[in-house]
C-alpha cells in the first residue's frame, strides 16, 4: 500500500474518533464539573474528556497534546498507587510526578532537563521539564505543572515533538499555567 494511501486509510479509520473533538472558539476554558479554568489558545480542537480533565490538541493527539486534570490527592498517582501525602512540598510532589511519568513511559527512559518550583496561577507549585524517544526514535518533549491543594492535585500536562513544534506550542501551555484557575469550593475542593 503506497504512503498516501495507508495515510487516507488510517484518516478514515480515525474519523469517528473525531465525533468527540469540538474548535476551541473562546480562550475561557473550564472543565466539565467547574472544577478548574484556564485560558487555552483558539483555534486548538477540544476533544470530550472527564468531569475534571481537559484535552486539547493542534494537529492531534498523535502530534501533540496539551491535558489539564483536577486529581483525588488520594488518587493523583494512579501508575504508583500513591497519593499526594498532605504536608508534601512542590518538590516532593514534582518527584512523584516525574516517577508517575516515567511508569507511564517505561521502558522508555524519561530524561529530565529541569526541574524546580513554579508559580500555577496564583498557587505555589512545580514545573517539569523532560524529553523521550519514542519506538521509532522521535524526540518528544514534556511539561508537567501542578500543584496540591486540600484534597485535589491540579496537573497540566503538554507532550510535543522536540523538534518545531514544542517551541511554536509552548506558549499555550505558559498562558494555561499563568491563567490556571482552581474552583474555590468550601466544602473543600
Amino acid at each position: 500500500m503506497g504512503r498516501i494511501a495507508r495515510t487516507a486509510s488510517i484518516a478514515l479509520a480515525c474519523l469517528p474518533a473525531c465525533a468527540g473533538w469540538s474548535l476551541v472558539e473562546d480562550p475561557a476554558i473550564a472543565a466539565p464539573d467547574g472544577s478548574f479554568g484556564f485560558e487555552a489558545p483558539v483555534g486548538w480542537m477540544r476533544a470530550r474528556g472527564g468531569d475534571a480533565e481537559v484535552l486539547l490538541t493542534r494537529e492531534g493527539p498523535p502530534v501533540q497534546w496539551f491535558e489539564v486534570r483536577a486529581l483525588p490527592a488520594d488518587e493523583a498517582f494512579p501508575l504508583l498507587g500513591e497519593g499526594v501525602p498532605l504536608d508534601a512540598t512542590p518538590a516532593e510532589i514534582a518527584a512523584l510526578t516525574i516517577t508517575e511519568l516515567s511508569a507511564g513511559l517505561d521502558p522508555i527512559p524519561l530524561a529530565v532537563l529541569e526541574r524546580g518550583p513554579a508559580a500555577v496561577g496564583a498557587d505555589e507549585g512545580f514545573l517539569v521539564h523532560g524529553r523521550y524517544a519514542d519506538e521509532l526514535g522521535v524526540s518528544f518533549d514534556l511539561l508537567a505543572a501542578g500543584f496540591a491543594r486540600r484534597n485535589r492535585f491540579y496537573r497540566l500536562l503538554f507532550r510535543a515533538p522536540t523538534l518545531h513544534i514544542f517551541d511554536r506550542d509552548r506558549f499555550a501551555f505558559d498562558r494555561a499555567v499563568a491563567t490556571f484557575r482552581p474552583r474555590e469550593d468550601p466544602e473543600g475542593q
